[in-house]
């Protein structure tokens, strides 16, 4: 496997550090939960669509986009749990 970049398992937003009003930027996907008040008003994801294609041109794209998915997805069953 060629060695893996900095930005390894990044291609998604960390959403650990989410806040409010703020954006929680990936590599090529940005998140955005905006409030006011009690409860969201508004939520946005964004998709850098250069660093996307670049993305999909890496040769460890596939283990990359599966390392943030994993991610995703256990951040999910923590939050849920």
């Amino acid at each position: 496997m060629p060695s893996k970049p900095e930005c390894f398992g990044t291609i998604l937003p960390d959403l650990d550090r989410l806040e409010h009003n703020r954006p929680c930027q990936g590599k090529a996907f940005t998140v955005r939960v905006d409030c006011q008040g009690i409860g969201a008003q508004a939520r946005h994801v964004l998709v850098d669509q250069s660093q996307w294609d670049s993305c999909q041109e890496c040769p460890v794209y596939a283990s990359c986009r599966d390392q943030s998915l994993m991610r995703l997805a256990l951040w999910r069953a923590l939050r849920d749990g």
